[in-house]
């Protein structure tokens, strides 16, 4: 029975050191947020959008993992979850409320092969925020994969 264990146990350390290539590639799927505001230009005499660093704690929703804890942001990765169609998070910023953005999304299982196992890849099909402090998000991109990528932009209240 020892030898057993012994031979599940150099198989499994073969296994994860196998040469593919695939194995080597980032196994962490997460969706790349960004973070805007809108403010007055008085040169421009015109609302103009522009990229915003904040300083936010955000955690994800039905566990209690906080992700990023008061942190000066200007763009994050969230991690989506992979065994049901639907992840949702809490932002705050500053004092004022707290937002939830629920993101729903169509999860999707990318197999590479017997010694690497699969991917989860997502499709991010609609999003939903409270608006205490959030104006808006926007889906900028909406297959998520194991690339850097901007998926999801929130856009803040103006003038905030």
């Amino acid at each position: 029975m020892t030898y057993l264990l012994l031979i599940c146990l150099l198989l499994s350390v073969v296994a994860c050191t196998s040469s593919d290539g695939e194995c080597r590639k980032n196994r962490v799927v997460v969706m790349g947020v960004s973070l805007y505001k809108t403010v007055f230009d008085a040169d421009e005499e015109a609302f103009v959008t522009s990229s915003t660093t904040e300083t936010m704690t955000i955690t994800g929703l039905d566990n209690d993992s906080i992700l990023y804890n008061e942190q000066s942001l200007s763009s994050f990765d969230l991690p989506l979850r992979v065994l049901k169609p639907t992840s949702s998070f809490v932002l705050q910023r500053g004092i004022l409320g707290a937002d939830t953005i629920v993101i729903f999304h169509e999860n999707t299982n990318n197999f590479i092969s017997l010694e690497c196992g699969c991917f989860v890849y997502h499709t991010i099909k609609e999003t939903f925020t409270t608006t205490h402090q959030i104006d808006s998000l926007v889906i900028e991109n909406t297959y998520v994969q194991n690339v850097s990528e901007n998926h999801l932009r929130i856009y803040y209240h103006v003038n905030e």
